[in-house]
């Protein structure tokens, strides 16, 4: 092994430690080809010269690479948590006294960075806090002397680290002891569900399962796992605007001049409309507030929801906001009188809405816990139109009795509370506490089968009238084909023709083919 490890030092001038990985620079051995040779050349020559041989034949060309390997550290910001360490001249480093945390942040005028050559942490420009002593810095006079002059850590955690582990805070916000008490913990972790887009999953989730499986090992905490289910929502598009060039114009500064040629108001330039991921960047975030203002809070989350599949991409279309409107506008005047602000309410329960709203609370309930919020929407939306006033014609008593109300309204409340808790509080239930607090009300299964149905009638392949059956009945094709051919409708359009086939499906439709 001797005259091994002192070839490897004399022909290739390597400084070689028996029993020790070697970390440094390397060379070369066996890499040479007819064209070009790396051997016994050191690793930076090595790379110089394969380059430039990749250039010369043309197969390839050098760039520089820059990657962000540590995305919770490396980000480093003004209003991160300081680390509470110091060091001293030579040095060496010392923690603060836990009777002296949390360490604080220092006031400054100016948060901007100092440009340098040689960048430093964001806090080392606060030049009179980084330097201090150890008594000032709260170090322990037992390892350090008080006057002991030392240079505080001025790299922070961000606030990535911090979003890292704030779900266990959730569990006991309230702690001025720990950032939460064994008892709390057991009884909320592991957290149910993470619900996030992609990119949490190689940043945010992949941290939060890292800290917390630290604080397991502590004894800390008391699952190894932080989630239960991971569910990725789907990334949410908007509209772009390009100039020719490529460039982006933010889409406060683009008008429609005619439908669907879109120019930049400064310059009057045509811009090409596109579609692309939300973010600031591409100058096409939309503001959440500007939503509110024309539409209400209850439109806005409504429409979020509407979209499309929850894991979906979607786009961010503002036409179709009105029609999230439009239904609570509807939902609105079947509970409330416009002309009066009373609460509508029937006397008597009529049977086929009672019949649709034992649907519409089974359909709700699924959708919600299979994350389904727009088909659970859908299904509000074809029960709301089902129960809107006629006009000025309609019983002024409403569609809905008062208990149907409430458990429209309980089912409304996660999607649009506040028309929800508004007419909840109109019907005098204040007492009982809010709509969203109620207990989810139960369905009939009974109720969910349809004690007659609608079979459409066709001509020809063409709908010409619709027929109404018991459901039991409607499951005979002979005893389709028998209703249909004795409807006065259909006695009418087949009058004098011959009918030469009659296609009736079960359930579902009856075609007469004409000779």
């Amino acid at each position: 092994m001797d005259g091994v490890v002192g070839l490897a030092e004399r022909v290739f001038n390597l400084p070689v430690r028996i029993g020790a990985p070697y970390v440094g620079e390397g060379v070369s051995v066996n890499s040479s080809n007819k064209e070009v040779s790396l051997d016994k050349l050191p690793t930076p020559e090595a790379k110089q010269r394969i380059t430039a041989w990749i250039e010369s034949k043309g197969i390839g060309r050098r760039r520089v690479n820059y990657k962000l390997r540590d995305w919770t550290f490396s980000r480093q910001r003004y209003w991160g948590e300081p680390f509470p360490i110091v060091f001293d001249d030579a040095g060496n480093h010392y923690p603060v006294s836990e009777s002296a945390l949390p360490v604080t942040l220092p006031d400054l005028a100016d948060y901007a960075p100092v440009e340098s050559d040689n960048p430093t942490a964001l806090l080392a420009k606060a030049a009179a806090w980084a330097r201090t002593t150890a008594g000032a810095a709260g170090v322990s006079p037992t390892l350090l002397p008080p006057g002991t002059p030392v240079t505080r850590e001025c790299n922070t955690m961000p606030g990535s680290a911090g979003s890292s582990w704030y779900f266990l805070r959730y569990c006991d916000a309230q702690n001025t002891d720990a950032f939460a008490s064994r008892a709390a913990t057991d009884y909320w972790m592991n957290v149910d569900l993470y619900l996030g887009g992609s990119e949490h999953a190689v940043g945010h989730l992949l941290y939060s399962r890292f800290w917390n499986n630290v604080l397991f090992d502590l004894g800390l905490v008391p699952t190894k796992e932080p989630f239960q289910k991971l569910f990725h929502q789907g990334m949410i598009t908007s509209f772009a605007y390009q100039r020719a060039d490529k460039t982006l114009v933010p889409v406060d500064e683009v008008e429609e001049k005619t439908e669907g040629q879109y120019v930049e108001k400064a310059t009057g330039g045509v811009v090409t409309q596109i579609v692309a991921k939300m973010s600031k960047s591409l100058k096409n975030v939309i503001n959440p507030d500007d939503v509110i203002a024309e539409f209400g809070a209850d439109t806005f989350r409504l429409y979020e929801m509407y979209m499309g599949p929850l894991d979906a991409s979607k786009p961010w279309n503002p036409r179709d906001i009105a029609g999230c409107y439009r239904f609570l506008q509807r939902a609105w005047r079947v509970c409330v009188d416009e002309a009066t602000g009373a609460v509508r309410v029937a006397e008597q329960k009529d049977n086929e809405l009672e019949r649709h709203l034992h649907r519409l609370i089974k359909k709700v309930g699924a959708d919600i816990e299979r994350l389904a919020f727009n088909t659970a929407i859908a299904a509000m939306i074809e029960f709301t139109n089902a129960a809107t006033p006629a006009g000025p014609g309609q019983k002024a008593g409403g569609a809905l009795t008062r208990d149907q109300l409430e458990r429209f309204l309980t089912v409304l409340s996660p999607f649009a509370p506040h028309i929800a808790e508004e007419v909840w509080d109109k019907l005098g239930n204040k007492a009982r506490g809010f709509a969203c607090h109620q207990k989810w009300p139960a369905f009939d299964p009974a109720m969910l089968v349809d004690s007659e149905v609608e079979i459409p009638v066709s001509i020809m392949g063409k709908v010409r009238t619709r027929i109404l059956l018991p459901a039991e009945a409607a499951k005979e094709p002979k005893t389709l084909e028998a209703a249909a051919m004795a409807h006065a409708e259909v006695q009418k359009l087949i009058a004098g023709k011959e009918v030469k086939k009659i296609i009736a499906v079960p359930g579902k439709m009856v075609n007469l083919v004409l000779g």
